[in-house]
């Protein structure tokens, strides 16, 4: 698994930062997660993910995540 902190990025940076990391970990066929603050506004990385049909998963612990899996895709 490949993890990321995006949590010092803001938009467009932040989007810009997320699709590369992503595209990288699904080359490479890795599970990516990516760490943000409560503060970040993901609703561009939620949207690309959804329309995208990626199989991802948000924590709802302290620790803010997004883990996708690129196996499918």
């Amino acid at each position: 698994m490949v993890k990321k902190n995006l949590c010092d990025l803001q938009c467009p940076q932040l989007f810009v930062q997320f699709k590369w990391h992503l595209q990288q970990a699904e080359k490479a066929g890795h599970v990516i997660r990516f760490y943000y603050a409560n503060a970040q506004d993901m609703t561009d990385v939620f949207k690309y993910l959804t329309l995208r049909h990626y199989s991802y998963t948000q924590s709802t612990t302290s620790q803010l995540f997004i883990e996708v899996n690129t196996h499918h895709v």
